[in-house]
């Protein structure tokens, strides 16, 4: 039990190889995870990760982000831009913010 616990492997969720990259390996390697390529130990995820392939919907777009890593980038600069705008604002605030990002869009 102790003993056991300290000789388990540690698996982090998330971690790929380049865990220092901002690219889109974390895709490939769902794919890889759903078409089971992948080594034990080469990626821990959770069950909100897997649901991104087991969904079919959700997996178009996991394909879509691991071929293209400036599609994946836009898309992330986009919506991180919309969350920080839109982020610790008031209502009134946030209608003026809307436009502001969308004229930036």
């Amino acid at each position: 039990t102790r003993a056991c616990l300290e000789d388990a492997p540690v698996l982090l969720p998330f971690v790929t190889s380049g865990v220092d990259r901002f690219d889109n390996s974390y895709f490939q390697f769902l794919l890889l995870w759903h078409a089971r390529e992948i080594e034990l130990g080469q990626a821990a995820f959770i069950p909100t990760d897997v649901a991104l392939v087991v969904d079919p919907d959700l997996r178009r777009k996991v394909q879509m982000f691991a071929k293209d890593d400036e599609l994946y980038r836009r898309v992330f600069a986009k919506a991180y831009r919309k969350l920080v705008e839109n982020s610790g604002t008031d209502c009134a605030d946030s209608a003026s913010s809307d436009r502001r990002l969308s004229a930036l869009l």
